[in-house]
């Protein structure tokens, strides 16, 4: 994907990309994505050891449980040298422990705020780093550059053809058990992508 008008993947190989929070949408296919495209160095942190299973068995080199907090995000990164990359889609406290320890010329991208909360960073943090802070908001991005968003998809779509990229499903829903897969994301369950099936024969209401 582009950013600022380079590509995220024009790092140099062997660059370092932080991932955390739960593989509910596109961040199982940034691993693969990472890896065998631009070989990057992937460390995965979340916040529980099943959801880390998954960023390993998906090729992650380094996993990080936060669950204690985003004091020991923080620590564990600057152990492992911090990361050139942040994929950041949590934002909340876990967004400032992060960019403590971002490496220097780092690229904190700004993707979300599943926490709930929006965090006020102190800016003096990009200073001591050198790094880049940079909103990355797909929609409009879509909507203004619609060309470019289009060579984008349809490289990801060569590269789900040639099989580097799959999306992870690991549970189907039946239409009946739409109110369970609701009930099952609102908790935190869901890990990779889930589908939901209708019913053959089932008649379509709007």
């Amino acid at each position: 994907w582009e950013v600022d008008g380079s590509k995220v993947s024009e790092l140099a190989a062997g660059r370092s990309l932080l991932l955390w929070h739960s593989l509910t949408d596109g961040r199982s296919i940034v691993i693969q994505f990472a890896l065998p495209c631009v070989r990057h160095r992937v460390i995965a942190a979340a916040s529980t050891d099943d959801k880390l299973q998954v960023c390993k068995e998906l090729g992650a080199d380094d996993l990080v449980n936060y669950s204690s907090g985003p004091s020991r995000l923080k620590k564990r990164l600057k152990e492992l040298g911090g990361a050139n990359v942040i994929f950041d889609v949590v934002g909340g406290e876990y967004t400032e422990a992060a960019l403590r320890s971002i490496a220097w010329n780092g690229r904190h991208l700004v993707i979300g705020f599943t926490s709930g909360s929006i965090p006020k960073v102190a800016l003096n943090l990009a200073l001591l780093k050198n790094c880049s802070i940079v909103g990355v908001f797909w929609g409009a991005w879509r909507a203004l550059e619609p060309e470019a968003s289009d060579a984008e998809l349809k490289e990801l779509g060569e590269l789900f053809r040639q099989k580097i990229i799959r999306p992870r499903v690991t549970r189907t829903y039946s239409l009946e058990e739409a109110a369970q897969c609701l009930e099952d994301f609102a908790n935190r369950k869901v890990i990779g992508k889930v589908v939901l099936v209708p019913s053959r024969g089932t008649p379509a209401r709007l």
